[in-house]
């Protein structure tokens, strides 16, 4: 063979051997990069902090924490492990992951916050019925007992306050008579409402916002703890659609934004209103005032048979319960009441 064409051949060669060096160094980058796109490097670390000593077996001496059962097991993985750290020169940093765990394919990127729950770790309710309730506007203090005993009644709304509430509001002592009793609490705030009957307050998202921030600080002097809920009162037949949706908009968003949870309590129309608002729809709870009964029922009638969505159904009004005049309702869990722990 002459020199010019052994001269090709080598040329020949290099060249083949460039191309596949270039190969290579391309798949290792874009195997860097798809495993730290991917989290492998995360699997690693996950992999290596879930192995733990265990103690619960009989111990080798001289390995502390490790029976001989688990150390065989240990064994075994690495020999695992390294049976398929063969392949890392081909697969690059993307194998890692298969390496140390090949039943888990990708390492998530970040952890799934817990779904939040709607209510005060104390009120989770594990009701299989729905419960009667009765609210007032009065302190229930000395007819807590008689009540507990002698009725059907399981939960009670009280008023926090407001600035129009002509009422009694709830204290720190009658919420805690009622906890003691074995009662749950349901929040009620008293807002701004205009009605051909009611005047009170100015309904603008600016002043729902100061009667929310209001209505937080009233739950916090009778110790009513966050997560659980704060309804607005709204009465039926509001003169000004836009004016009460706006002043319930700023409520909503300032009680929510100090920890509890918000709820409207009013006439279907309106609720289906508020419902209907993106800032509302299922987010908050709902208090369907429509009375269909003279008086309480038992097995307590459930609120989706008036309203699909409601929480709680105000079904009675106007009844008297221990020479107390109050109104009747029903719950379908306790999601969102509250008690004063002992």
């Amino acid at each position: 063979m002459s020199d010019a064409a052994l001269t090709w051949q080598k040329r020949k060669s290099l060249t083949l051997g460039r191309r596949l060096a270039i190969f290579f160094v391309l798949l290792f980058v874009a195997g860097l990069i798809y495993s730290l796109e991917a989290g492998f490097p995360g699997q690693l670390i996950h992999f290596l902090n879930e192995r733990k000593f265990p103690y619960d077996d009989i111990l080798i001496e001289g390995v502390p924490g490790i029976s001989e059962r688990q150390l065989l097991a240990q064994d075994e993985e690495e020999r695992k492990i390294a049976s398929r750290a063969i392949f890392l020169p081909i697969l690059g940093p993307a194998g890692l992951g298969w390496i140390f765990n090949p039943s888990v394919p990708k390492h998530p990127k970040q952890d799934v916050p817990p779904k939040p729950l709607m209510a005060n770790s104390t009120t989770i309710s594990k009701q299989t019925s729905c419960i009667n309730g009765l609210d007032a506007d009065s302190d229930l203090s000395l007819e807590v007992s008689s009540i507990r005993t002698s009725t059907p009644y399981r939960f009670v709304g009280r008023y926090l306050g407001g600035p129009c509430y002509p009422g009694k509001p709830l204290s720190e002592s009658e919420a805690s008579t009622l906890s003691n009793a074995g009662f749950w609490i349901v929040s009620i705030y008293s807002g701004a409402n205009h009605t051909d009957t009611i005047h009170g307050g100015t309904q603008s998202y600016a002043q729902g916002q100061k009667d929310g921030q209001q209505a937080v600080l009233l739950a916090g002097e009778v110790r009513q703890p966050v997560k659980s809920a704060i309804y607005l009162d709204l009465e039926a037949q509001q003169l000004n659609q836009n004016h009460y949706v706006s002043y319930v908009k700023g409520w909503v968003r300032a009680v929510r934004a100090d920890g509890y949870i918000p709820g409207v309590y009013s006439s279907v129309a309106q609720l289906q209103t508020i419902l209907r608002e993106s800032w509302a729809g299922t987010s908050i709870l709902y208090w369907d005032a429509h009375w269909l009964y003279s008086g309480v029922q038992t097995p307590a009638p459930c609120p989706s048979k008036d309203l699909s969505y409601a929480q709680v159904w105000q079904y009675a009004k106007h009844t008297l319960v221990c020479k107390k005049t109050v109104d009747i309702d029903t719950a379908k869990n306790t999601d969102g009441m509250w008690r004063i722990s002992k």
